[in-house]
């Protein structure tokens, strides 16, 4: 992989103000992915260990119906964007072809209030989270009809920083 232009500054304004927009939409979709992904993983361990939940008297006996979130705000304010640049790339295919695409890095913190608990015998609640990291957007492969890019991938190149207080 290597770049194919030199990458170009995106309004850190701009981003703010779609960040904002979509807000909303995010703040619901990431509640059903940590939804679908966290309460399972939770469930396995919890089944894995119903000896341990009885020794420290933590009533954890039915995971399927005791493991669940009690609720999951992230606030009304969206990230900060600290920084967002584009990255034209070239790829090289295993067919030897090459590929383009752009990527769209967006640096983001999040430092704020959250409303975050957790029901698994006893109540964890999670009362301020802090998240800094770099988001990519890859829009690839590029392909020569509307949407113009086949898929749209997100994911962290780096592992974010992530802090949480919790609370009663």
């Amino acid at each position: 992989v290597h770049a194919a232009h030199e990458q170009a500054e995106v309004s850190v304004t701009g981003m703010q103000s779609l960040l904002a927009q979509l807000w909303p939409e995010i703040k619901e979709t990431l509640k059903t992915k940590v939804q679908e992904a966290v309460i399972p993983a939770i469930r396995k361990t919890v089944s894995g260990r119903k000896r341990l939940f009885s020794t420290l008297r933590i009533d954890c006996t039915n995971p399927e119906k005791d493991v669940m979130f009690e609720a999951f705000d992230l606030g009304k304010e969206p990230p900060c964007v600290v920084h967002a640049v584009v990255m034209p790339m070239k790829h090289k295919k295993s067919t030897g072809q090459e590929e383009k695409s752009v990527t769209l890095e967006i640096g983001i913190k999040f430092d704020q209030a959250v409303d975050i608990a957790l029901k698994c015998g006893v109540r964890i609640h999670i009362s301020h989270l802090l998240f800094h990291g770099n988001v990519n957007i890859q829009f690839r492969p590029f392909v020569p009809e509307v949407p113009i890019a086949g898929a749209v991938h997100t994911f962290f190149l780096d592992v974010p920083q992530i802090t949480y207080r919790f609370d009663k």
